[in-house]
């Protein structure tokens, strides 16, 4: 291997390692987000409850509140609506849901 080959291979391991630790620091919940999240997952049950909203109501005033707290904790709404999909037999909606997650 050349000089020029073992300096890109080791750069381009160094901005792997760079990009692992920020998804790292992104998987980590400040209070903060883990109390946004909590209220906004404290939102759902409560429209959940509510006989006058349908699952599409819910959904769209969740995807209303998503706007509102930070993007490292979107991954865990799109979850709690696919659990919702999920319990309202919403299949392909729960599919898609879980498809954004994978993909977050």
């Amino acid at each position: 291997m050349s000089h020029r080959s073992e300096h890109q291979a080791i750069q381009s391991q160094n901005g792997q390692a760079q990009r692992e630790q920020r998804m790292c620091q992104d998987l980590l919940d400040s209070p903060n987000s883990k109390q946004r999240f909590k209220g906004i997952s404290k939102d759902i049950k409560e429209l959940e409850k509510s006989p006058s909203c349908s699952f599409y109501d819910i959904v769209l005033q969740t995807f209303k509140m998503i706007k509102t707290v930070p993007q490292k904790i979107h991954w865990r709404i799109y979850l709690e609506l696919a659990d919702l999909a999920k319990r309202e037999s919403k299949f392909s909606f729960a599919a898609s849901m879980f498809k954004i997650v994978v993909s977050i």
